[in-house]
């Protein structure tokens, strides 16, 4: 009888749907992903698709190229359809230390809209702000 529950639970866990964590790393601009000294980037096509995620973890890093210590901000826009976004729905202020590389973690409730895209990236620093990337997560389930 021992055995006949066990396996009964192990069929049912097996049937049940697993939820992974999934990462999705998205590069900036290309090259060297750059934003200008005191300049702002506008970006299209970077898109995270959040199906059946309602949290979604967006980490941006990036390095300056020389000394400087103001935030490089990056807007995030929704979408339901992935084709009309509204823009700026959150903004991930990641603030400089010169050469060092630095990173924010930024976790966005998306209430329902499927699509995030990455909308503009602002550097207010003199120096330019290099090797940027953003990498997304979200663990797909309630």
């Amino acid at each position: 009888m021992k055995k006949l529950i066990i396996a009964s639970l192990l069929i049912v866990a097996m049937a049940l749907p697993s939820f992974a964590q999934s990462f999705k790393p998205t590069t900036l601009n290309g090259g060297t992903n750059f934003i200008a000294a005191t300049a702002t980037n506008t970006y299209t096509g970077v898109t995270v698709v959040a199906l059946r995620s309602r949290m979604v973890t967006l980490q941006p890093s990036f390095a300056l190229t020389g000394a400087g210590t103001s935030a490089v901000t990056f807007t995030v826009n929704g979408s339901t359809d992935g084709a009309i976004y509204t823009n700026g729905i959150t903004r991930m202020p990641v603030t400089a230390n010169g050469t060092n590389v630095v990173s924010g973690l930024f976790t966005i409730d998306t209430g329902g809209y499927t699509f995030i895209s990455i909308g503009t990236g602002e550097n207010l620093n003199a120096t330019v702000a290099t090797n940027v990337t953003v990498n997304a997560g979200m663990k797909q389930g309630l």
